[in-house]
């Protein structure tokens, strides 16, 4: 026996397929009249009528399928589609919509007025290749949601100045995997806010973000929002800015992402990253790991961003005149920056504010020697007198694990090889006479104190020696 999908692909008669044993009502949207005959947008059917009679048909938890009407081809829809809780919305291969909404969205989840408790969940919407038109504001609207899975969904040529070609307000569990957001030349890609209530938990997947204005907002005008997650992405060749993080934004990540081409020039976005907040507004827990920066004339700029942690990062330039990696603003609090690979750049970081820590001038070898600023002197450990057996650069310091108060520090005054140390030893250790340390013990012209004979000593090697030369 056929499953339901078989039987959808074989356009049968039947507008609707209710069986039990799968528990679903599956609806053609062909079936319910729906054409397909668009070439452009401009020409063919209007499908929204049909298109929303299979939604109603279906009802919640049902499945909405959109046949490939074929090579070109594409379904137009001219008022928006509004989705039950737990449907899904499957095209066949990558199918055209074209959205000729005016002043709305093509796709609308949008739940009550009681944030999350009249929210509407489990959608997931697959296979869509949605092309936007002059007076069209985006593709799909999320309000008050949570558990929305985009999968396979292309967005393109949205040029509204109005568009957020993906927006998202009020939401928890929302999923963009392999999505790809494109020419939303004068608006943004990607829009998230919080508005009624406390958002989080979006996560972008192998999703791509290019030639916006702005390729994706991050913001919580009246709420927070905690917890974005981006994976293996990229935000490139905008018009203005990549990526935006304002107010109210908590623990956002991005993992193995790319910021690139945002160069002033080509493109005449100058911004990969932008974190700039006014006085009294914050974001906080922001990272970036693994993350490829490329020809950005701003790599990252920012102020009043709190608890930012960039690790495992390249920033390349590409020698764009006057180009800045990242930019601190004196609001900046608890930034973590490790190693990272800068290439191409006039200025690498500019810091400000307060309570950061910089590792990328920091070298530990695979010995454990610490060098400060990467190259010259370095903080070595270890235990014996290093005269003669340590090899390290002018200016190092060697801490003797088996010395005493006169010899446990010592610090290279000289030379480039294994000699010129010489222990750090004020205050002068004082002895009594019978528990001075032997003189071979320290470096020629070390200094004790000899509380029984009242008198300094030296060493010169292998002898203890008062001032005169003579014997103690």
């Amino acid at each position: 026996m056929s499953n339901v999908s078989e039987l959808m692909a074989q356009s049968i008669p039947n507008t609707l397929i209710n069986i039990q044993t799968w528990g679903s009502i599956v609806a053609n949207v062909k079936a319910f009249g729906a054409r397909g005959n668009s070439t452009n947008g401009s020409d063919g059917t209007d499908d929204a009528w049909a298109i929303q009679a299979a939604v109603e048909a279906a009802g919640p938890g049902g499945v909405i399928r959109f046949p490939d009407p074929g090579p070109g081809k594409g379904y137009k829809i001219g008022t928006p589609i509004i989705l039950k809780t737990g449907q899904t919305i499957e095209g066949g291969g990558m199918t055209i919509i074209y959205d000729r909404v005016s002043n709305d969205w093509c796709f609308k989840i949008v739940g009550g007025p009681a944030f999350a408790v009249e929210a509407k969940t489990h959608v997931t919407i697959r296979n869509l290749d949605f092309v936007g038109g002059p007076n069209t504001f985006g593709a799909i609207k999320l309000v008050n949601t949570y558990i929305i899975d985009l999968e396979h969904v292309k967005v393109r040529s949205y040029p509204n100045m109005a568009a957020r070609s993906i927006y998202i307000e009020d939401f928890f569990q929302i999923n963009l995997k392999t999505v790809q957001v494109n020419a939303i030349s004068n608006g943004t890609g990607v829009y998230v806010n919080a508005v009624t209530g406390n958002a989080g938990q979006l996560n972008l997947y192998n999703t791509i973000v290019q030639r916006c204005q702005y390729g994706m907002d991050v913001i919580g005008t009246s709420n927070l929002i905690d917890g974005v997650s981006c994976f293996g992405g990229a935000f490139g060749n905008n018009y203005n800015t990549g990526l935006r993080i304002g107010k109210n934004v908590y623990n956002a990540s991005f993992y193995n992402y790319h910021f690139e081409n945002h160069d002033g020039e080509l493109y005449s976005g100058t911004k990969a990253v932008d974190m700039q907040l006014g006085s009294g507004l914050e974001c906080e827990g922001i990272g970036f790991y693994n993350t490829f920066f490329i020809n950005n004339q701003n790599g990252i700029l920012s102020n009043n961003a709190k608890r930012v942690t960039i690790i495992g990062c390249e920033f390349d330039g590409r020698s764009l005149p006057g180009n800045v990696a990242i930019s601190m603003g004196s609001g900046d609090v608890g930034w973590l920056v490790g190693p990272q690979k800068f290439t191409g750049y006039a200025t690498t970081i500019i810091e400000n504010g307060v309570n950061h820590a910089f590792l990328n001038a920091l070298r530990v070898t695979s010995t454990g020697v610490v060098r400060p600023q990467n190259v010259g002197p370095g903080i070595y450990c270890g235990s014996g007198f290093p005269e003669g057996v340590l090899t390290a650069p002018q200016g190092s310091i060697f801490m003797r694990s088996d010395g005493g108060a006169a010899n446990s520090l010592y610090i290279k005054y000289s030379g480039s090889g294994n000699t010129g140390w010489i222990a750090i030893t004020q205050p002068t250790a004082s002895y009594a006479s019978g528990s001075r340390p032997g003189p071979t013990t320290l470096p020629v012209g070390s200094m004790i104190y000899d509380t029984d004979l009242n008198v300094p000593l030296w060493t010169n090697g292998s002898l203890w020696r008062r001032s005169d030369g003579s014997a103690p």
